[in-house]
């Protein structure tokens, strides 16, 4: 689990993680993806959270560092979807890339919707983008 106590974004965008020891990890982005079930293959739902370091020089792309991750193994979408915004709103992460419409044959926009609701409901600050590849 998360050694993250709390997260918060400064004027200049940069997102700043308080961990519990005291300590503190700064990310240029913070940025999830899900993996909607497939009934078709029998896969569950996933999701993760990735962090991307500040560097000392803007231009230099930082390391990717992995946060937080879930399957969805026996739950309902309701909790899934619960696990997610409180991940998302631990990490302050703002983008969520996952397939938003039909791919391969199924019908993921239910999956997305229901997510979209929930995230309305909770008043959690994060988009759902269209994964660039899947």
């Amino acid at each position: 689990m998360s050694d993250v106590v709390k997260a918060t974004k400064t004027d200049r965008g940069i997102i700043v993680h308080e961990l519990k020891n005291g300590e503190t990890r700064q990310f240029l982005a913070v940025r999830g993806s899900i993996s909607l079930p497939s009934i078709n293959k029998n896969l569950p739902a996933y999701f993760c959270v990735f962090g991307e370091e500040c560097r000392r020089f803007e231009e230099e792309r930082g390391r990717l560092c992995f946060l937080d991750e879930y399957e969805a193994v026996d739950i309902s979408l309701a909790t899934f979807n619960t696990k997610v915004t409180d991940a998302v709103s631990r990490y302050c992460c703002e983008t969520l890339y996952t397939k938003l419409g039909i791919s391969r044959g199924e019908d993921y926009s239910g999956y997305t919707e229901a997510l979209q609701k929930h995230i309305y409901e909770k008043q959690v600050r994060v988009h759902l983008e269209e994964a660039p590849w899947h």
